[in-house]
C-alpha cells in the first residue's frame, strides 16, 4: 500500500498514509453503521488502509499512524452523553490537518446526531435474536387477557395478526376463545418467531397459517377478508407514517362489521407509572434497540374518527407499565 515514506506525500490528488484505525463502542446504536460509513469516506479520500474495531462503552476514536485525531470526548460522562459521533467532513479535515502539520485538532471534532430509527431489519435481527425470550415478558399479559375478553373472539370467522411473536397470544385464543371453524393467518418480520409460532399452533393444523412479512406497511391481502385485524405491542415499534399506513391497510382487510384489535405501550397514569414510562422513553432516545424498538406511544390520537368507530380503549397498569388496548369498528 505504501509508496511514499513521509505522511502527507500525494498520489494523484490522493494523500498517501500508512494506516487509520477507527475504535468505536459496540453496545450503543449507530457507533458502527458511523463507523463503516466514515472508513469508507476515507478510503475514498486518502487511499487509506482503514481498520475498525470495537471499543469500550461510548467510544468513537480516530487514530492515524497510532496518533488519537478525532474522539467523542475523554472523560466516562462525556462518552456516554445521547449519542453524538464525529462528522465524516470534520474527521477528514482533522486528518488533512494532521498530515499538513503534523498537528491533531485542539478539540473534539465536529460531532452530528447519529439518526435513532428502529426500521424493518433492525426488527428482525432483534427479533430473531429474542426469540423464545419474548414469552418472559410476563407485564404484557393482563392487558392481553383484556383484549381477550372484549373483542367478541369467539364470533370471528377469519383473524389476521401482525406481528405474531412466538403465537402466545393466537394459541391462547384458540384454546379459550375461538370457535370451531375460525380461520387465522399471522405474519411476523422474524424467522424465528414465525418458526416458533408454526410450532405453537401445530395442533390447530388446517385451520392456521404462518408467513414471514417483509417488513413493508403494505399488505397483500384482498379487501374486506378478515373480521378481526390484531396487532399487539406492534404499533409502538412503528414510525409514526408507519402506524398510518398500518391502520389505513387495516381499514382496508376488515369486513363492515370487523373489528381493530390494538395494544401498545403507553404513557402513565400514576406516579411509578410515569417515572417507568420516563425512564423508558429516554433509553429509547439513547438507543432503541435496548427496549426491543418500542416506546409509549397513545394509539387512540391516530384513529380518524371518520374512518372508525371506538367500541372499547382502557389503560391497563400491569407491573407499573401501561398498556393502551383499543377495539374498534371501520365506518
Amino acid at each position: 500500500m505504501r509508496s511514499c515514506d513521509l505522511p502527507g506525500s500525494s498520489i494523484g490528488n490522493k494523500l498517501c498514509i500508512v494506516n487509520i484505525r477507527i475504535t468505536h463502542c459496540t453496545m450503543f446504536w449507530g457507533y458502527r453503521e458511523r463507523a463503516l460509513a466514515l472508513a469508507a469516506a476515507l478510503r475514498e479520500r486518502f487511499d487509506a488502509r482503514v481498520e475498525v474495531l470495537g471499543g469500550m462503552l461510548g467510544q468513537f476514536d480516530l487514530s492515524v499512524d497510532g496518533k488519537l485525531i478525532a474522539w467523542r470526548g475523554g472523560s466516562f460522562l462525556e462518552r456516554i452523553r445521547p449519542p453524538r459521533l464525529p462528522d465524516a467532513d470534520a474527521v477528514i479535515a482533522a486528518v488533512e490537518r494532521y498530515l499538513a502539520t503534523g498537528k491533531r485538532s485542539p478539540d473534539p471534532v465536529t460531532s452530528t446526531r447519529i439518526r435513532r430509527d428502529f426500521g424493518p431489519e433492525d426488527a428482525k435481527r432483534f427479533y430473531d435474536w429474542l426469540g423464545a425470550k419474548q414469552d418472559a415478558q410476563f407485564y404484557e399479559r393482563t392487558a392481553l387477557r383484556y383484549l381477550a375478553a372484549h373483542a367478541d373472539f369467539e364470533h370471528a370467522s377469519a383473524v389476521f395478526e401482525l406481528g405474531c411473536g412466538t403465537g402466545r397470544f393466537a394459541a391462547s385464543l384458540f384454546d379459550k376463545h375461538f370457535g370451531p371453524d375460525v380461520c387465522y393467518l399471522g405474519i411476523d418480520i422474524s424467522t424465528t418467531m414465525t418458526a416458533l409460532a408454526a410450532r405453537r399452533l401445530a395442533r390447530w393444523s388446517g385451520r392456521f397459517e404462518v408467513r414471514e412479512a417483509d417488513g413493508t406497511t403494505s399488505l397483500i391481502y384482498p379487501d374486506a377478508a378478515f373480521d378481526r385485524f390484531v396487532a399487539t405491542y406492534v404499533l409502538d415499534l412503528l414510525s409514526e407514517t408507519a402506524i398510518h399506513a398500518v391502520l389505513g391497510e387495516a381499514h382496508r382487510l376488515l369486513a363492515p362489521q370487523g373489528k381493530l384489535c390494538l395494544v401498545a405501550l403507553t404513557e402513565g397514569v400514576d406516579a411509578i407509572s410515569r417515572l417507568i414510562g420516563s425512564a423508558w422513553t429516554q433509553v429509547y432516545a439513547l438507543d432503541p434497540r435496548l427496549v426491543g424498538g418500542c416506546r409509549p406511544v397513545r394509539i387512540e390520537s391516530f384513529l380518524d374518527p371518520a374512518a372508525w368507530r371506538m367500541e372499547h380503549t382502557q389503560i391497563v397498569l400491569s407491573w407499573g407499565i401501561c398498556a393502551e388496548v383499543v377495539i374498534a369498528t371501520p365506518v
